[in-house]
């Protein structure tokens, strides 16, 4: 088990990583650190003096609380539940006009919402974010975001029943050290060296000029995937197309990924992984699409949940997202199913319901919102992963030129 001393020591390197690889903010930027847990005030404050040493202008913090929102969406009224509150809509504004940058502290309790009432959290979420959509979309890509995780005890006990609860959240931090490459000696060099490998796979998929992505492993998954023109596997990095710098959105991160055509998806496919969502485990799935949309699903485990992320808005049951990670990813290699979608996406490959990945599009920056939906993009409220990577996952690519390419062998990369 780490000691105090190098867990302090690992906490600052991971700090570190987060904002200056991570967020890579210009010089007097506008700061959001939301935690999801009171429980690490220590290290949010590494976070908040790594932001000013790195040149913040302003660093704001808030948390919440599992517990508290579960009693706040049990006892509020319908009407109370989708409120968005004035002084929430002056951030929203403030956070646009500034572009403001989010760094969102994930720290989940997979089954905190156990018992609450589904629909109750899919009125009050929903709500919420669109009233929010408009101003996120207003900087979109042109603000740099990120997510990182930090333990909960929930979390810890959920992975590791048979620890006391310092010794489960010991060992998480551990896991999360590794999975970050905090843990090296060198945790930004290596980090760096770690990204430039998946690149390598994002180009030479670029190269091949993928029509089409036809997925099948022994679960049952027989799935074709539509690409568009002129789009593009992304890589690691993301891009702030308004100050011109790179930042990495996830930390950790494993996948190449792409927005796909939303209307040309078709088959079935079987989740690998269970999906978290919301505080409800999601476990043992499938879902059958036809000309892109969602037309059934069967889940051994919370099917009304699935049924209500398909059915949030119009277009939630389209895919906006297509990710490739190998079987053999460090976290994978971990042989832990974290519970957290952040972790769990890159630990094999994964499709996503709803929101797209506009940049994706070569000529995004010169496209509006209109013309991209018109091309295939899907747009949607939520943006939900779900793991479909096997061992046995077999992906064979068709190109614009007729020639087909097995890009994926036994959950692999086949290059």
């Amino acid at each position: 088990m780490i000691s105090d001393k190098d867990l302090v020591l690992y906490q600052q390197q991971y700090a570190r990583l987060v904002v200056r690889e991570g967020l890579n903010f210009i010089k007097n930027s506008y700061i959001h650190i939301h935690s999801e847990t009171l429980a690490e005030p220590d290290f949010i404050t590494m976070l908040v003096k790594e932001c000013y040493e790195y040149g913040a202008r302003y660093v704001r913090v808030t948390f919440s609380d599992p517990k508290i929102k579960s009693i706040n969406i049990k006892r509020m009224d319908d009407k109370e539940l989708v409120k968005v509150y004035d002084y929430q809509v002056e951030w929203f504004k403030f956070a646009r006009d500034n572009k403001t940058v989010d760094l969102y502290v994930e720290s989940i309790d997979p089954n905190w919402l156990e018992g609450v009432n589904p629909n109750k959290i899919l009125l009050h979420d929903t709500a919420f974010k669109k009233v929010a959509k408009p101003y996120r979309e207003a900087i979109r890509n042109k603000t740099p975001y990120g997510i990182c995780s930090i333990p909960s005890v929930g979390w810890a006990k959920r992975i590791f029943p048979k620890l006391s609860d310092k010794q489960a959240v010991r060992k998480l931090w551990e896991l999360i050290f590794k999975c970050c490459h905090v843990d090296k000696k060198d945790a930004v060099k290596s980090w760096r060296k770690h990204c430039v490998e998946i690149d390598n796979h994002a180009k030479w998929l670029n190269g091949l000029k993928i029509k089409e992505l036809h997925y099948k492993s022994k679960n049952g998954t027989n799935l074709k995937v539509g690409l568009l023109k002129d789009t593009h596997f992304a890589g690691t990095a993301d891009y702030d197309y308004f100050h011109k710098r790179t930042f990495y959105s996830n930390i950790p991160t494993e996948e190449c990924f792409i927005s796909p055509d939303k209307y040309s998806v078709n088959g079935i496919v079987y989740s690998s992984k269970p999906l978290c969502y919301n505080g409800v485990v999601i476990d043992d799935f499938s879902i059958t699409f036809k000309n892109g949309k969602a037309v059934s699903c069967k889940a051994k485990k919370n099917q009304k949940s699935l049924e209500q992320i398909i059915h949030t808005d119009k277009t939630s049951g389209y895919i906006g997202e297509v990710a490739l990670v190998p079987y053999t990813s460090p976290i994978n290699q971990t042989g832990v199913i974290f519970q957290s979608i952040l972790y769990d996406e890159n630990a094999a490959c994964h499709l996503a319901l709803g929101d797209c990945y506009t940049y994706t599009h070569d000529k995004f920056e010169k496209l509006t919102k209109k013309q991209l939906e018109k091309l295939g993009f899907n747009f949607s409220n939520i943006h939900v992963d779900f793991m479909i990577g096997t061992k046995d996952l077999n992906i064979v690519a068709t190109t614009y030129s007729g020639k087909k390419v097995q890009i994926f062998k036994n959950g692999v990369f086949a290059k």
